[in-house]
């Protein structure tokens, strides 16, 4: 069964997982694996793929290697090519694939925007208010709104669908 309906480079079949590598199918043989279940199946089209098993959430590469091991966080999810979205003691942040600090833990929640091949971050400040930070968690929208949609972008310019009540929506620029 191909995780994700094609759009992933991992299978799972008979209780393992497999990625294809180099126009072959490799068996990923940790045992870490055993009982694992994907999380979030429907982003699982990188070139990692995040598990949770008995023991916590980690991540494996298409090599079979784990970039980020059991324990480490509380909660991982996608967040794109090279990085993830990671909980930990009830903050989120952004960390590498080799597991190093991009965005540090301050953020109730926080979601990855992408705009072509940029990323930014719509984060949740204490408030409940949200907000957007570019890659290096520079403030580019104040968090001064309930919800905030990447709309479009051309040029370096991005626009966002923003909303202070749920019930009005505006339109803003960054």
């Amino acid at each position: 069964e191909q995780i994700n309906g094609g759009r992933s480079p991992f299978y799972f079949y008979d209780g393992n997982y497999y990625c294809i590598k180099k126009c072959r199918l490799k068996k990923i043989a940790l045992s870490e694996c055993v009982g694992a279940t994907v999380v979030d199946e429907k982003n699982a089209f990188f070139e990692y793929l995040i598990l949770r098993n008995n023991n916590g959430t980690f991540v494996i590469n298409t090599d079979g290697e784990i970039l980020i091991p059991n324990r480490v966080y509380d909660e991982i999810q996608y967040a794109g090519n090279d990085c993830v979205l990671v909980q930990t003691d009830g903050l989120w942040g952004v960390v590498s694939l080799d597991n190093i600090v991009l965005i540090d833990f301050k953020y109730e929640g926080i979601t990855a925007l992408w705009l072509h091949d940029q990323i930014y971050y719509c984060f949740e400040n204490e408030e409940g208010e949200v907000g957007v930070i570019d890659k290096c968690g520079n403030l580019v929208i104040s968090p001064l709104y309930k919800d905030i949609e990447l709309l479009w972008g051309t040029n370096g310019s991005m626009w966002f669908k923003v909303t202070q009540d749920f019930v009005s929506y505006g339109i803003i620029d960054e």
